[in-house]
């Protein structure tokens, strides 16, 4: 039997648009209460707006997640607002430099909030997941990039290489507590990251498409967990 998601709480980080919005309108669709998180206020309204349809409960941050104490006021604030959470889909992220010249802080801005942030706020949530009642899952949104390297996009694969290792070894931690944790490694999303790569949108895979993926993870029977799961286009998003 699957797990309902009913009147459990997700959050979902980087919901202002693409992925996240999807995700966050899909768990709001399977009854979850929503804690949403990202840097446009006006883009998470609008992510709420969409989402107030499914769901009555709806609460969310305008912050950069790459700064460590407006992430521990926020998780402190989320935690006594919504007194307890159960799902936290770990979907920010950004392109990183695709010059191997480019200044290395530009690396290690793409390190920090692709691979550190979310551990950071893994760690700091740990404690509330466990302790709440109901279905348990931390999903990571890596990438088809955590698996190969790509020239010109270093940085990106070094951290999603990152996240990939980094959720197999927290799966094994959480296991036994019935915390679900998964990767998610979707190839082409069609989404502004890649909007400039001259593919055809509808030739690559949809940001509802991955957002079915997270739910399909959360729900699944207690019994197992797909602890990773690669998403490729069906159609080749480079042909006319």
């Amino acid at each position: 039997m699957s797990e309902e998601l009913n009147d459990c709480v997700a959050l979902v980080t980087g919901a202002s648009r693409g992925i996240g919005r999807a995700c966050a309108i899909e768990l709001a669709k399977a009854g979850c209460e929503l804690v949403l998180m990202g840097r446009d206020t006006e883009a998470l309204e609008a992510t709420a707006q969409e989402c107030a349809e499914f769901c009555d409960t709806i609460i969310f941050y305008a912050l950069d997640l790459a700064d460590p104490e407006a992430m521990a006021e926020t998780v402190e604030d989320l935690l006594e607002s919504t007194g307890k959470l159960n799902i936290i889909v770990n979907n920010a992220g950004v392109r990183g430099p695709l010059d191997t010249h480019a200044p290395f802080d530009e690396t290690v801005e793409t390190l920090e909030v692709n691979l550190l942030s979310m551990m950071r706020l893994n760690h700091q949530c740990i404690d509330a997941i466990l302790s709440s009642e109901g279905p348990k899952a931390i999903i990571n949104i890596a990438s088809v990039l955590g698996k190969v390297g790509l020239g010109g996009s270093a940085a990106y694969c070094a951290s999603k290489h990152g996240v990939v290792g980094y959720t197999a070894s927290l799966f094994e931690d959480l296991r036994s507590s019935g915390v679900k944790v998964s990767a998610i490694c979707p190839g082409f999303v069609n989404t502004a990251m890649v909007a400039d790569r001259g593919l055809a949108g509808e030739r690559m895979i949809q940001p509802e498409d991955v957002a079915k993926t997270v739910r399909f993870v959360a729900e699944f029977p207690g019994t197992g967990c797909p602890t990773e799961i690669i998403i490729r286009p069906q159609m080749n998003p480079y042909s006319a």
